[in-house]
């Protein structure tokens, strides 16, 4: 038996947003639990970015803005969903085969 294939798939890109976010909880210390989401439609694909993290009083800034670099366990996440993506993802047959084998 043998096989044989390629394949290649390249990204790149670079994350700059500006997005709001809630306060969800208040420590006994003063941080803050903060969330947010934000869904941006480019070329009929559909990017969806979610942040949550602690910030600190202090970090907010006179313009009530806080930059990510100061949120601590921050979790930044960019889910894309459209073309683009159902074309990187695997079909049914061949997660079937990668199952029994």
């Amino acid at each position: 038996s043998k096989n044989e294939g390629s394949g290649a798939t390249s990204q790149q890109g670079r994350l700059t947003a500006r997005m709001s976010a809630i306060v969800k909880k208040v420590f006994p210390n003063g941080t803050m639990l903060i969330e947010g989401s934000r869904s941006v439609l480019v070329n009929k694909e559909t990017q969806t970015f979610k942040l949550c993290g602690v910030i600190r009083r202090d970090d907010i800034r006179s313009d009530n803005t806080v930059l990510s670099e100061n949120i601590a366990e921050a979790q930044i996440k960019v889910d894309g969903k459209g073309q683009v993506s159902d074309r990187t993802k695997r079909g049914i047959l061949t997660r079937l085969l990668d199952w029994l084998f």
